[in-house]
């Protein structure tokens, strides 16, 4: 009995070692089960294969809009009209980040802007002699971040230097690597690869000449990150006088030196006054509404964005304490209406007085108390008026993105009244959505 059930056992044994090397001659082995699972879809530039938001700004569906002939915009002489970017002018602003998703720039063939009357009324009032410090407050998708590009074109053709925080989400979200830097003043923590790409975009988005123009005014000297330099050289030196800061931006060192780089930088603007400099941050209520970072310090507690070194820079030209030479620079900041409201920014606008008894998660003291001692103004972005509404729609139907419904509202003279009323009386976001993504 025992026999058998050993020979039973053997010969199973035989069986399957059999099918197994007939299965492996036929490709069935467990490589090509594993070779054989879907494959999954590679994003790429171009690819839908992502969420709808993202890819229709990869996806180029503006090479199928018709080419209109619109003027260009002139910041020295701002009209009512829809006006195009110049080519350096839309390179200007690709560069900064000021193009972002969600401006249904894909409708047209290339960006286009409306210039309006609080366009020429920030413009203004930024060439005044007063309100050196702006922020930018109004309704989501009124335009806030439109006329913030629009007033750093109007710095860019004044021939100023331009430093932009398009997302400070990017610098506060945990994602870069930092580094408790102690060689200065105050502790802090710097962010070595966030650093190199704001240092290598002021360097791509403004004028080489402008860079070239400033001369430096103290001795640097960087150690040297390129490994084919640094078998002949070590460090890296700056001469006042001779070098420049194009030369300081295009400076490429260790990322342990990157911090001081960038303070370098900061301080050679600072103290010249040779052209002006514009400093300008979009979304900056997203410092005020959280301005605890992702970051975490050695005892686990999360890093607050004033021991962050761009964090506290900017900050130090919104309060003043780092004050720009030359009487035509200037700090503009815009508010997001994504990010949650605090008690943060209408005190530190001095439309509410201090609470010493608000929670700290809908009120930051410090940061208030900042903005009180930089005079920082607010400049009110306004819903777009039915005129205006009448203007844009005539370009809409020009440009072919009416449906017909819409078409025939507009012969029949109702599509201005029945669009402003759905836009929420002008919003300028609701307006183009209650045209192409609602259109029925």
């Amino acid at each position: 009995m025992l026999r058998l059930q050993a020979r039973a056992f053997s010969s199973s044994c035989s069986v399957l070692a059999t099918a197994r090397k007939q299965a492996q001659k036929k490709g069935y082995n467990k490589k090509d089960t594993a070779a054989a699972k879907p494959v999954v879809k590679k994003v790429v530039s171009g690819s839908l294969y992502k969420p709808w938001k993202f890819a229709v700004g990869t996806s180029k569906l503006n090479a199928n809009a018709p080419a209109l002939e619109l003027p260009v915009f002139n910041p020295a002489e701002p009209k009512n009209e829809v006006a195009v970017f110049s080519g350096e002018q839309q390179q200007f602003l690709h560069r900064i980040g000021a193009f972002r998703l969600g401006q249904f720039h894909e409708l047209f063939s290339r960006p286009v802007c409306y210039t309006r009357e609080a366009t020429g009324q920030l413009l203004e009032r930024l060439s005044g002699t007063e309100h050196q410090r702006v922020i930018l407050t109004g309704q989501p998708g009124v335009g806030k971040s439109t006329l913030l590009a629009q007033a750093q074109v109007a710095a860019f053709e004044k021939g100023s230097v331009i430093i932009n925080i398009s997302h400070p989400e990017l610098f506060l979200n945990g994602r870069n690597d930092f580094r408790h830097d102690t060689t200065g003043e105050q502790e802090q923590y710097t962010q070595p690869m966030y650093l190199k790409k704001l240092l290598t975009k002021i360097l791509k988005s403004n004028k080489k000449s402008v860079l070239s123009s400033v001369a430096l005014t103290q001795e640097y000297k960087f150690p040297v990150a390129d490994t084919r330099e640094s078998a002949s050289k070590r460090v890296t030196r700056l001469v006042p006088g001779k070098n420049t800061l194009y030369d300081l931006l295009s400076m490429k060192t260790t990322p342990a030196a990157r911090g001081m780089l960038f303070q370098a930088v900061i301080d050679e603007l600072v103290a010249q006054s040779a052209v002006p400099v514009y400093l300008t941050v979009d979304n900056f209520s997203r410092i005020l509404s959280e301005p605890l970072s992702a970051y975490k310090d050695t005892s686990c507690r999360s890093i607050h964005v004033l021991k962050l070194q761009l964090g506290r820079i900017i900050m130090n030209f919104v309060s003043g304490a780092t004050k720009l030479n030359h009487k035509d620079s200037r700090v503009v900041l815009a508010t997001s209406g994504v990010d949650r409201e605090t008690k943060t920014l209408p005190t530190g606008l001095g439309q509410t007085p201090h609470d010493p008894y608000a929670a700290k998660y809908n009120y930051d003291a410090v940061l208030a108390e900042m903005m009180l001692k930089g005079g920082v103004k607010e400049f009110r972005v306004e819903p777009l008026s039915k005129p205006e509404v009448a203007e844009l729609v005539d370009f809409y139907a020009k440009a072919g993105i009416l449906s017909e419904k819409d078409q025939e509202n507009r012969r029949e003279g109702r599509l201005v009244d029945e669009k402003y009323l759905l836009s929420g009386n002008g919003n300028l976001r609701e307006l183009l959505k209650s045209l192409t993504l609602y259109p029925f």
